[in-house]
């Protein structure tokens, strides 16, 4: 039963790939079995033509209909993944942001109460409001890279 599957699986494989290739399909014998190839494998190879044909149009339809189904499908799946991926990017900009003031948060704690401890609460300052604007601008321009990928669909 294996060796009737092997059997379609070889012709129908180089069918699919037969379009692509620019030579044709070759036929050889390599080792004692039978290989196919888009190159000649060997100088005494064998060019074969190769076509698909349908005897019934009924049967035709149904794999045109599920080839454009499944393809659909993956198409869906492509761009939710997407999606996916850029909600995951938004929220990892967000989670770095807040990590990143919360360390300067802490930082600031240890600022003593002298001059040289307002001087230096006043540096984290300006460092936390720089760090937030960095990540505002980033995450606006992911949520809107987010945008424009959800109305691609």
């Amino acid at each position: 039963m294996m060796e009737g599957r092997t059997a379609l699986f070889i012709p129908m494989t180089v069918a699919l790939f037969a379009g692509t290739a620019t030579g044709g399909v070759f036929k050889c014998e390599v080792d004692g079995k039978i290989v196919f190839s888009d190159t000649q494998c060997a100088p005494e190879s064998e060019q074969v033509d190769i076509r698909y044909r349908h005897s019934d149009p009924a049967e035709a339809a149904d794999i045109q209909y599920r080839t454009e189904r499944a393809q659909a499908q993956f198409a869906r799946r492509r761009h939710a993944n997407r999606v996916a991926a850029q909600k995951r990017k938004v929220a990892r900009l967000g989670h770095e942001r807040d990590a990143q003031l919360a360390a300067l948060r802490d930082k600031k704690a240890l600022a003593n109460n002298n001059l040289a401890g307002a001087a230096w609460e006043q540096s984290i300052s300006t460092e936390m409001t720089a760090v937030a604007e960095q990540y505002r601008q980033k995450i606006e321009a992911a949520q809107r890279e987010l945008e424009r990928i959800q109305a691609q669909q």
